[in-house]
């Protein structure tokens, strides 16, 4: 059964998938590796199972280690580039939220830069997420520590956090803040391969 799915899911993937499954094929189990051969001999893209020793059909060479990792086809960008975007958008829900509380709790400063901040953060990651371009991704950056730079100048202490709670906010920004980064790593390597 499992075997008639992955048929099926390579049989539906694109020409140029296709050819990118057959460059990465080291990367495969070798069932999935015979059936993406058979599709591309039933399509055309192959003559015989010869023509993978093309240079069009050359295997790819496995990328470095790196801290933000490569990824090798069209179709593995679209997918973590949008979950990465949508995550960053959901992001904006938090402080858009504290900021209307601030506003019932008629607290017009704190609220104003919330939901200035939540605005913008939402306004770039929708922007990022169309255009595709590593500047929406340094803008986030930039909210990110101007909203830190804001907190730190107004002294906002939350007496009532505790250390742990410290701990979990700080793990919270570096996250962010390496997805912002790597977003930009991932737009930059998409606009060069173009």
């Amino acid at each position: 059964m499992e075997n008639m799915e992955l048929k099926e899911r390579i049989g539906n993937l694109t020409d140029e998938a296709l050819i990118d499954l057959l460059r990465q094929r080291n990367s495969y189990e070798p069932i999935a590796v015979q059936f993406a051969i058979e599709e591309a001999i039933k399509r055309g893209v192959l003559q015989s199972k010869a023509d993978l020793d093309l240079a069009q059909f050359a295997v790819s060479e496995k990328s470095t280690k790196s801290i933000f990792p490569h990824l090798t086809t069209a179709l593995q960008f679209s997918k973590v580039f949008s979950s990465l975007t949508r995550m960053l958008c959901l992001i904006a829900v938090v402080p858009l939220v504290l900021g209307l509380l601030e506003l019932t709790e008629n607290n017009s400063n704190e609220a104003a830069f919330l939901l200035l901040t939540g605005g913008s953060w939402l306004t770039l990651s929708v922007l990022l997420a169309r255009q595709k371009k590593a500047v929406f991704a340094y803008a986030l950056i930039g909210v990110l520590v101007a909203a830190l730079g804001y907190m730190a100048l107004q002294k906002m202490t939350f007496s009532y956090l505790q250390l742990a709670d410290w701990v979990v906010i700080a793990v919270g920004i570096l996250l962010i803040a390496y997805v912002l980064f790597y977003l930009a790593v991932l737009v930059n390597r998409y606009q060069a391969k173009k």
